[in-house]
């Protein structure tokens, strides 16, 4: 980890709490967006959990905004998805 930035644990909802999660194919989606993000950008994923409504995040932003970097990160999934 580089020195001066803060792991974080983040929890995001879906839109009204939706099970928009719930199906096997959008949670392998949501995890191929999260890993090609990840490593396409500076932030270094630890640890995350896909619910059926919500996501748990356990992660280090580098140089972007953690929530430009989250914001970047829904807008991939919503817009890629089928």
């Amino acid at each position: 980890m580089d020195e001066g930035k803060t792991s974080r644990a983040t929890t995001f909802s879906c839109e009204r709490r939706e099970p928009l999660l719930a199906c096997d194919v959008r949670k392998d989606h949501f995890v191929a967006c999260l890993k090609h993000l990840a490593t396409n950008t500076t932030a270094e994923i630890h640890a995350w959990v896909v619910m059926r409504n919500h996501v748990h995040l356990l992660w280090t932003p580098r140089r972007e905004h953690a929530d430009a970097w989250l914001a970047r990160l829904k807008r991939r999934f919503v817009e890629s998805l089928p």
